[in-house]
């Protein structure tokens, strides 16, 4: 097989892996309808990267997930404890996914005022464990453009969580 073939191959046997959390969620909750879980998947989906994006997940985090996916959703809490659970672990699989595979389907489903509040539920997110990073700060940016939403929209999320700015924070240590 030729260099070139190999890659045909490759290509042709690509699959959607932003799919894979919806499939899993649709399994356990066949009674969602169907764009109350694409709105569900993409959620989590995001959460789920901003919580992981320093390749590790704090309790306050998780926590936060939750309490966001409660606000978005009629879910009881051992429904949302699943979905979290079940995000978590595709996101450090799929860690490399692109954002567009989570914000595409929201940007036909969301207005600019819920893609705001998905932001300040990043932020919110982000500041679970008591820090926002510059690195969990850059994600959200890169998702507010996902979402097709300007760079106010950005500013505006990131005030909601202004204390909890890692550059901002004094250094003790001195």
């Amino acid at each position: 097989m030729a260099l070139w073939d190999f890659f045909k191959a490759v290509k042709e046997e690509k699959i959607d892996l932003s799919s894979r959390l919806q499939k899993k969620l649709e399994k356990i909750f066949p009674e969602i309808p169907e764009k109350e879980m694409i709105k569900i998947t993409c959620l989590a989906g995001l959460l789920a990267r901003v919580a992981f994006i320093d390749f590790e997940v704090h309790h306050g985090e998780v926590e936060a997930m939750k309490k966001s996916i409660s606000e978005w959703t009629d879910l009881e809490e051992k429904e949302i404890e699943v979905i979290v659970t079940i995000a978590i672990e595709e996101i450090k699989e799929l860690s490399g996914i692109q954002n567009h595979k989570y914000c595409h389907p929201l940007n036909d489903i969301l207005n600019n005022e819920e893609k705001l509040n998905v932001l300040k539920m990043l932020f919110a997110i982000a500041a679970g464990d008591d820090t926002v990073s510059e690195q969990e700060s850059e994600e959200i940016r890169l998702i507010c453009k996902g979402l097709l939403l300007e760079h106010p929209h950005f500013v505006a999320a990131k005030s909601t969580v202004y204390e909890k700015l890692g550059a901002l924070k004094e250094d003790n240590t001195l």
